[in-house]
């Protein structure tokens, strides 16, 4: 296997030192300007669920929700179509996929036959390959609660060397420990591990709290003590600070294998799902600074959580599926470095 790896990061770099054939003939290579042909080839080189039906989630399991029906493939064939579409953009379908990881305890909080350990050994065995080496844009992980403050599972990605813009760390439902009546409860001190490990790539880290929607007061509570009092620091020393928080809503299925979560359904076979979502960024005029946070302040809580009752909703369907979206020159947005090497290599083609 490694000597396979070998050969292929062989062949790569012998694709990239040839010269290419000047494609005079090609509308896409000569007439369409490089910006255009960058969104066009960002388009397809995307990351999308895996539509074989063999290989669909189970829609009942707790891994299955919104964009993660199957595991995330990319369509590569374009980049075989000749050696100067290669050498354009073979660094896209690399930058462009996000990284998953799911970090949890129970098989059933994962997709079938993963495993983070075997995950983790083949990130650390695949790093000296050229492209492991390029930073890249998303990186998601699915946390169990235990894992952040226990095991340390951020730092344990981190220091392969990856290098993403964005970090998400998204806490499930049952994610949480007391998930299935509360309180909700988040300690803040394993952020000074990650900050600690925190490349200096990253643009932005993003933490989604879920909840089902009868104990969204709580997730609501955690959200804006976090605003106040969380800050992340990168290794450059570049303090990434709490801007703002989102909301959103989606509809699963209240089914788990035989089980039914039925206290939770607000209509037939239905959960409701609630996120805040926050999102740290840099920002210079933050009068806040890294030094200054206490161990209460890292730490999060319900100062008035009590036990909810079980409210019997109307039988009203909710949707299936409601989500607030970043927007789209966001997803589309591609790298400064990548753009400096397309125009370099136009120029370079140019008469």
């Amino acid at each position: 296997m490694k000597e396979m790896r070998m050969a292929s990061v062989v062949l790569h770099e012998r694709i990239l030192q040839a010269s290419a054939i000047r494609q005079t003939r090609s509308t896409l290579l000569t007439k369409i300007p490089a910006e255009i042909r960058t969104e066009i080839f960002t388009l397809v080189l995307q990351s999308y669920p895996d539509q074989s039906p063999e290989r669909e989630y189970h829609r009942c399991e707790a891994y299955a929700r919104p964009g993660y029906s199957a595991p995330l493939v990319t369509c590569t064939a374009v980049l075989r179509t000749c050696r100067a579409v290669y050498q354009e953009y073979w660094q896209f379908p690399f930058f462009l996929r996000e990284q998953v990881y799911w970090a949890a305890l129970q098989e059933w909080c994962c997709p079938p036959e993963y495993n983070l350990a075997t995950e983790l050994k083949k990130l650390r065995s695949s790093f000296p390959m050229l492209w492991l080496r390029q930073e890249f844009r998303d990186l998601r992980i699915f946390a169990q609660v235990y894992s952040l403050e226990k095991v340390g599972i951020i730092n344990k990605i981190l220091n392969v060397g990856i290098r993403p813009h964005i970090i998400t760390i998204t806490i499930r439902h049952t994610d949480w420990f007391n998930w299935e009546n509360g309180p909700l409860k988040l300690e803040g001190n394993w952020t000074r591990g990650v900050s600690k490990v925190l490349p200096t790539s990253v643009r932005q880290l993003i933490i989604e709290l879920e909840t089902v929607r009868r104990m969204k007061g709580q997730v609501d509570e955690l959200a804006s003590q976090m605003m106040e009092k969380w800050l992340f620091k990168r290794e450059d020393g570049v303090t990434l600070s709490s801007q703002s928080v989102a909301y959103s809503t989606w509809s699963g299925k209240s089914m788990r294998s035989d089980d039914r979560w039925a206290r939770y359904g607000t209509a037939e076979s239905r959960i409701e799902y609630y996120i805040a979502r926050v999102h740290f960024r840099w920002d210079e005029n933050d009068p806040r600074t890294y030094t200054h946070r206490s161990n209460q302040q890292l730490r999060l809580y319900n100062p008035e959580w009590r036990p909810l009752p079980v409210i019997q909703e109307p039988m009203n369907p909710p949707p299936v599926f409601e989500e607030t979206l970043p927007p789209q020159n966001q997803q589309l947005a591609v790298p400064r470095f990548m753009r400096d090497t397309i125009s370099s290599t136009l120029k370079k083609r140019s008469p």
